[in-house]
């Protein structure tokens, strides 16, 4: 990293400092924006650059290390750039009244799915996707795997992963709220994502439930806090090192503290800025002007029958920048602005910065208005981690049919409650 990117980076640590402290005494360890800061922004941005040019990171690499080292102060210029201008739209949204018609339909949409009836269909509907899922052949931690061997069965391992999710953390909410036995088939149904190896449909399931509790009950203990994160990141790269081939009972567990602090750093569980690097290594300036994001938004068109959504779905094309193989790896993830930059250029970023910092603002000021201590608190928060899944598929669209798959589920709950009305 050259002085001036040191420079900035220790600024962005003082000026985040002052902000968490300033938050922290108002509303305790966590709010919905500095989650967001921290989760993408601290870990990502302000701590993942140190590390991206080590020679420890050959063992994922290899000898892209070399481009990746060229190119880290680019990463970390566009990558501080998204950061300025989503400040500036979160600016912007606070001359707003925080309102928006998604937000009310996201609340009116889980209003049903928080009932007793609306519960236990989730329940059976997970119970039969997991079924499903099984039939067709995928085994513990190998979803992944064969989803790339059998891309006839990646649309039905997606639709399982974004299902479970969704499906999961409202059981468990509810059952928060209402029902100890609805909890523990909450929990005991997150644990079905180890059928396909995915953080996002396992661990995170429980994390993101424990950061709603975090954030609507206003939790003050920074110790406590502190241990909880560091037991769930190291869940998650445990989790990881299992649906690994490379893992082994043997090897991969002799020194747990090395092997974690390594994946933490080196491996591939938090490799977003590296990432980044990585692919523009690769890029030669010409923008793809929004084809991997119309690509994205086709989301529920396959790939084996629609050749655009195949050559520009953004995995294929950070793969083939990276120099990888797009038909067996799945592709990078750069940092939050990535796919803008490789679109638009730093127009790019400065405009979808901008755009998700307004509603990203909005979420904040919407959560947080009048949140109170309770269920109905926890409930509003999940409506927020909704809205803003949805936001961030929008600017960033590997994940994009989780949007389908949500407005579909949350139009279903308002259909059948007022079809149970009559």
């Amino acid at each position: 990293m050259s002085n001036l990117s040191w420079l900035i980076l220790i600024l962005g640590w003082q000026i985040f400092a002052l902000y968490y402290i300033s938050s922290f005494f108002k509303w305790g360890v966590l709010t919905f924006a500095s989650f967001f800061w921290i989760r993408y922004n601290v870990l990502l941005i302000l701590v993942m650059p140190v590390f991206a040019g080590s020679s420890r990171n050959m063992d994922a690499v290899g000898t892209a290390i070399f481009g990746i080292r060229e190119h880290i102060d680019q990463a970390f210029y566009l990558s501080i750039l998204g950061v300025v201008f989503t400040i500036v739209g979160m600016a912007l949204a606070s001359l707003t009244s925080g309102n928006s018609v998604v937000f009310t339909f996201i609340e009116k949409g889980f209003a049903f799915w928080q009932t007793r009836m609306g519960a236990w269909i989730s329940l059976t509907v997970l119970i039969v996707a997991t079924l499903g899922i099984i039939a067709i052949g995928v085994r513990p931690f190998q979803g992944r795997q064969l989803s790339f061997e059998e891309t006839s069965l990646r649309p039905a391992i997606n639709l399982y992963t974004v299902v479970l999710r969704t499906l999961a953390l409202s059981i468990i909410v509810y059952g928060f709220a209402h029902s100890r036995y609805f909890l523990v088939a909450g929990f005991l149904a997150s644990m079905l994502g180890l059928l396909i190896g995915t953080r996002g449909a396992s661990i995170e399931i429980l994390f993101t439930f424990a950061i709603c509790l975090v954030i609507a009950y206003r939790y003050k203990n920074l110790v406590a806090f502190g241990v909880y994160c560091v037991a769930f990141i190291m869940a998650a790269i445990v989790i990881g090192m299992l649906r690994s081939e490379g893992a082994s009972a043997d090897g991969a567990f002799a020194d747990i503290g090395t092997v974690l602090s390594y994946q933490l750093l080196f491996g591939n569980n938090f490799s977003d800025f590296r990432d980044y690097a990585w692919i523009l290594s690769g890029f030669n300036g010409e923008f793809y002007n929004g084809m991997t994001y119309l690509a994205g938004y086709m989301a529920l068109v396959p790939t084996f029958i629609s050749e655009f959504r195949y050559e520009y779905g953004i995995g294929r094309v950070t793969s083939m920048l990276a120099g990888l193989d797009p038909d067996f790896h799945g592709g990078l993830r750069p940092t939050m602005f990535g796919e803008a930059y490789l679109n638009f250029g730093i127009a790019g970023v400065v405009a979808i910065a901008t755009f998700f910092g307004f509603y990203l603002g909005k979420i904040h000021m919407w959560v947080h208005r009048d949140l109170q201590p309770n269920a109905a608190g926890l409930l509003r928060v999940l409506c927020g981690f909704t809205a803003f899944t949805i936001l961030l598929s929008i600017i960033s669209t590997p994940g994009f049919y989780y949007v389908y798959i949500v407005v579909a589920w949350l139009t279903g709950g308002i259909v059948l409650s007022k079809l149970l009305q009559r």
